[in-house]
């Protein structure tokens, strides 16, 4: 498990366009547990968000990112699809409470939804991830959002869509690995 402080750590990685053989179809799960909602502004996305457990951008812009804004928020994930001048954001359906344990699911099949806990939230029409969604950052997304304050358990990235079963199978085992 790391801890990030929210104040400057971050902890980079591969480009996650190019780790995708279908910049379409992809499943992001990411444990987090003892964080804090942080302060909200402006963004890219079209509403206010605050931390940043994940994200891909290229130089400032917001290409991929899950986020948490204020409590009337929640939970978020969301990225630019590839051409298209607004981005895909899908929200959970309850933000939970500060702090909560979470498994959090970010699923793209074309469609985007965030899962947390087992809980779908909004679907929404997406497409293809945009080249631009280089070097991963764990803690952190980009310059219109905050560092992590929290602990990050576990990220799982699976180039393409989990079945249904599939799905519920892992978020049970993590949430009892976990106890979520």
């Amino acid at each position: 498990e790391l801890t990030f402080d929210g104040s400057d750590d971050v902890l980079e990685g591969s480009n996650l366009y190019g780790m995708l053989s279908d910049v379409g179809e992809w499943t992001i799960i990411v444990v987090c547990r003892g964080w804090t909602w942080g302060a909200t502004y402006g963004a890219t996305w079209g509403t206010a968000h605050g931390r940043a457990v994940m994200g891909a951008p290229s130089d400032s812009g917001s290409y991929f990112s899950l986020v948490v804004g204020n409590s009337s928020q929640g939970p978020t994930s969301g990225f630019y699809p590839d051409g298209a001048p607004a981005p895909a954001v899908a929200p959970a359906d309850s933000a939970g409470d500060e702090g909560a344990d979470l498994v959090w699911v970010a699923v793209s099949d074309g469609d985007l939804v965030t899962r947390i806990n087992g809980e779908a939230g909004a679907v929404v029409s997406a497409g293809d991830l945009n080249a631009y969604a280089t070097t991963l950052a764990v803690g952190h997304g980009t310059s219109q959002t905050a560092h992590w304050d929290g602990a990050i358990s576990e990220v799982l990235i699976f180039d393409g869509v989990l079945r249904q079963n599939e799905l519920a199978s892992l978020e049970d085992y993590l949430s009892d690995r976990y106890s979520v």
